[in-house]
């Protein structure tokens, strides 16, 4: 058994003596200059989820509550595969300033998406929902997980959602497959503080438990949190409890809480200021520094960034203090929910 073992170990360690040379023998015989080359299934999946898409504005739909915006590829070319009730983040630029806001995906096809733009109280801010045909907004690939799956969800859905939330909603309104099993509940108020708006959404969650169903929440991250407690006290099981949150936030700042933060970028170095009302995200494109946004809620790490020095207020969904947590320990933030304290010295 010994002499077996000893002779095994012999042939592997032969073997790997063998590698080695090959490799070496490989690398000697490499060209000096880079090869270029790219495996089909990059080129696949960059086709199918680029990390930029250029839109147009096709046809604009006026509702009561804000805009819906038919987008169609400004390249003239099939669009990257959404589900209704995703959501994709685009870059208008109003007053020069080019920011981040995150919509919901009313509806989808190959060529074109149909968004929901709320109405808003900043004026700035609402120019983009006066958006017109032919205007062309920059924007990410689709994300978030808020669509119907038929093997984890239910067979009835329940959809409740605030303003921000409409457009998603409207997606599952729509969706001929899914219109008898869906029952939506808009409470665009904003809030359900109300002893009118509290029985209505205590009913329609009671309803939701006894029939097993399945509830998706949409919307902005204090109606988000506010509903899911409430679901959870009604006694819904966490599992059966579905949310996206979109958290456009404030995009123009006062003069309230100004702080200085450094901004480390590769061989770059420069101030600007970052307001403590705004999430820092939202103040370097107010400066003009592009940060890499995904899903402004906190939770994809897409725009993580080191934090040097100084000290932040970090909101976070509730159930998603894992992810700060992971990279808290290491030092990185995620701007788009992390609102200065004091100055800042930040690496892009």
């Amino acid at each position: 058994m010994i002499k077996h073992t000893a002779l095994s170990l012999l042939r592997d360690l032969k073997a790997f003596i063998g590698i080695k040379k090959e490799r070496l023998d490989a690398i000697d015989a490499a060209p000096d200059t880079a090869v270029e080359s790219s495996f089909g299934v990059n080129m696949l999946a960059d086709a199918m989820h680029p990390d930029r898409i250029s839109l147009e504005v096709k046809e604009v739909k006026k509702d009561r509550f804000g805009s819906f915006l038919v987008l169609i590829s400004g390249e003239r070319r099939t669009l990257p595969s959404a589900k209704p009730g995703q959501f994709i983040v685009i870059k208008p630029s109003v007053t020069g300033i080019k920011y981040s806001r995150a919509v919901y995906i009313a509806f989808a096809e190959r060529t074109s998406y149909t968004v929901f733009i709320p109405q808003t109280d900043d004026s700035e801010a609402e120019k983009l929902v006066n958006a017109r045909k032919g205007d062309i907004f920059e924007a990410t690939s689709p994300a978030g997980l808020g669509f119907y799956q038929p093997l984890r969800d239910s067979g009835n859905i329940f959809v409740c959602c605030d303003k921000e939330g409409f457009g998603a909603s409207e997606a599952f309104r729509n969706d001929k497959e899914l219109q008898e099993r869906v029952k939506v509940y808009t409470h665009l108020a904003g809030a359900v503080d109300t002893e009118n708006g509290n029985s209505q959404l205590s009913v329609f969650l009671r309803e939701c438990k006894l029939i097993d169903g399945t509830l998706f929440i949409f919307g902005s991250e204090d109606f988000v949190t506010l509903i899911k407690k409430t679901a959870e006290d009604c006694g819904l099981i966490k599992k059966r409890i579905r949310y996206d949150i979109i958290s456009p936030g404030k995009i123009f700042p006062d003069e309230e809480k100004k702080y200085v933060c450094r901004v480390k970028r590769g061989s770059e170095e420069f101030d600007v200021l970052c307001y403590g009302h705004m999430p820092l995200s939202a103040s370097l494109e107010y400066a003009g520094v592009e940060c890499n946004i995904n899903c402004m809620s906190g939770t994809c790490g897409y725009c993580r960034m080191k934090l040097v020095s100084g000290d932040i207020s970090v909101h976070f969904p509730e159930g998603e203090e894992p992810v700060r947590m992971a990279d808290a320990k290491h030092g990185f933030i995620h701007p788009c929910r992390s609102y200065p304290l004091s100055d800042l010295t930040v690496i892009i």
